[in-house]
């Protein structure tokens, strides 16, 4: 939960526009470390910057490409107050995901296991990441329909039990960590989408 300082400068002097952002990124990193899932580490700072700024939605108009509409999605993680809901941030992460990876806008937990193990078994337990899919997706689905059982909002502040806490914080970072990789890797293809080729093999 490291701040990012935003700094703007005008005519060699900070501007009182100036302000730091919080968000759970760092956690979500920290979360991935800790499972033996690193992401790339030969990005150079200019080219995030650069492909940044290529992306439409940032600075001018709509995300355009399923990478523009993922880092869209991904700038709503960084707020001025730390969200106290157990949903706002996840959905974000996982429709940045799902721009990604998911066709037709249809969610589909099949089509992220096999793609996400398309590009990551080299990386991390292939079991690990099935689970935690399936754990996230069968949470996220719970409370967008309602079938999930909540306190109220005035007593959010209140603990909650272990196992509550570790399917909602943790599935949480294991999704913004995964947003974050699936990012670090069209930054460093250079690329505005991720394309994927079926090959049926012989048994």
């Amino acid at each position: 939960m490291t701040p990012t300082d935003n700094v703007w400068w005008v005519g060699g002097k900070r501007h009182s526009y100036s302000k730091y952002y919080k968000s759970t990124i760092q956690s979500a990193l920290e979360f991935m470390y800790e499972e033996g899932f690193k992401p790339l580490d030969d990005i150079k700072p200019d080219d995030v910057i650069d492909w940044v700024f290529k992306s439409n939605g940032i600075f001018n108009g709509f995300s355009d490409t399923p990478a523009s509409r993922s880092l869209n999605f991904f700038t709503r993680l960084f707020v001025e107050d730390y969200r106290n809901d157990e949903l706002s941030d996840l959905v974000w992460a996982v429709a940045g995901i799902e721009a990604l990876l998911v066709e037709g806008g249809r969610s589909s937990t099949g089509q992220l296991r096999d793609k996400l193990t398309a590009i990551f078994q080299d990386r991390i337990d292939v079991a690990w990441l099935n689970n935690w899919i399936r754990d996230l997706y069968n949470f996220r689905s719970r409370m967008i329909h309602g079938d999930r059982q909540i306190k109220s909002a005035f007593r959010a502040n209140e603990d909650d039990t272990n196992s509550r806490f570790y399917e909602e914080y943790h599935g949480l970072l294991f999704a913004v960590g995964i947003l974050v990789m699936l990012l670090r890797e069209v930054v460093a293809r250079k690329i505005s989408k991720i394309e994927f080729l079926t090959v049926v093999k012989e048994p």
